[in-house]
């Protein structure tokens, strides 16, 4: 058995109150049917934080943290530890706040690691992809101008002329008002540092959303490009996560997590599901990588500017969303 400050825990962040609520069930039977921990307080543990619906988005459902374990008996038990008012928005910092700060209030453990499911828009300011046109203009910073998505929450104070920032997850009110959560809040919002994040969905493999994490988590594994709703490989995840009693034992243990993704796409046989693309970064680098990428973005500014629209860099986007998804390219490349 292990001693509570030896156990690993595994957060699943599901956040699927959209069009993707019977996808992220679906993951989260997959997860149940694969290795699980026991229940003692002495062993590795498996929380799912789920706000899931199945039916319009106008109808309020409670979010709920489980714990995930099999009984002395071998059956998937699914205990529900904590229930959120119905009014919650989910996909905010200030809740992933509250229920990280519950998990390592009431799970202490020598490592945490959490794997987010939802939409992505990797570094895009929010609000974005749902209306892009508000954001076009030229200031002396690009491209971008201060805009506001006219949605009922309260944004961050935004310095004028500079960019909105960056999100994940969506939550559905309306189909005219959409939550977002900001990368920069959710950075902020972790309590505890977590050995990794794993994004389970689209466009968030990029430097940008790694080197805002880099402070908050060793390790991030994310997909540069879109991920099929399938997403990753639940049946078989916590036999790569949980190891010797450890979560992700080694680099290449990570490794291996990120090529099976990869070996479990290319093996369909439908052309249009082998779709997978995926990479693990080490966040230990990103501070020199910043000062490198500042000195080159310095010196070939004019060089750079003069790239736009003319598809010359790798882009991680098909041709059809270009203008939506026109700030996904290759780092290296450019």
């Amino acid at each position: 058995e292990l001693m509570e400050e030896e156990r690993k825990v595994f957060i699943l962040w599901s956040l699927g109150f959209n069009n993707l609520s019977s996808y992220l069930v679906s993951d989260l039977d997959d997860l149940t049917s694969g290795w699980l921990p026991g229940s003692t307080r002495k062993e590795d543990v498996v929380l799912a934080f789920c706000h899931n619906t199945a039916g319009a988005y106008s109808k309020q459902t409670s979010p709920v943290l489980m714990r995930i374990y099999r009984d002395l008996n071998g059956n998937a038990q699914r205990d529900t530890v904590l229930v959120l008012p119905k009014s919650t928005i989910s996909a905010s910092s200030e809740t992933m706040e509250e229920v990280l700060t519950y998990i390592k209030d009431q799970y202490p453990a020598a490592g945490y690691g959490m794997l987010i499911s939802s939409h992505g828009t990797g570094w895009v300011p929010e609000g974005y992809c749902s209306n892009p046109s508000q954001f076009e203009g030229t200031t002396p910073f690009g491209s971008w101008r201060s805009a506001r998505r006219p949605v009922p929450y309260t944004e961050p104070v935004q310095t004028e002329g500079m960019p909105m920032t960056k999100s994940i997850g969506c939550q559905n009110i309306t189909s005219k008002s959409v939550y977002e959560i900001d990368i920069t809040d959710m950075a902020d919002a972790i309590p505890m540092k977590m050995d990794y994040i794993i994004f389970d969905a689209c466009f968030m493999g990029g430097i940008e959303v790694a080197y805002e994490l880099r402070e908050v988590c060793d390790k991030v594994i994310f997909s540069q490009t879109e991920i099929l709703a399938d997403g990753m490989d639940y049946e078989t995840m916590l036999s790569y996560v949980f190891t010797g009693g450890s979560i992700f034992s080694s680099t290449d243990r990570m490794a291996e997590y990120c090529e099976n993704f990869y070996n479990y796409y290319n093996k369909q046989s439908n052309l249009k599901n082998r779709s997978a693309t995926i990479s693990l970064i080490e966040c230990a680098g990103l501070e020199n990588l910043a000062v490198v990428c500042k000195n080159l973005f310095e010196k070939y500014r004019n060089e750079i500017a003069d790239l736009e629209d003319k598809n010359v860099v790798q882009r991680y986007y098909r041709l059809e969303y270009e203008s939506l998804h026109k700030w996904f390219f290759d780092l290296e490349d450019i």
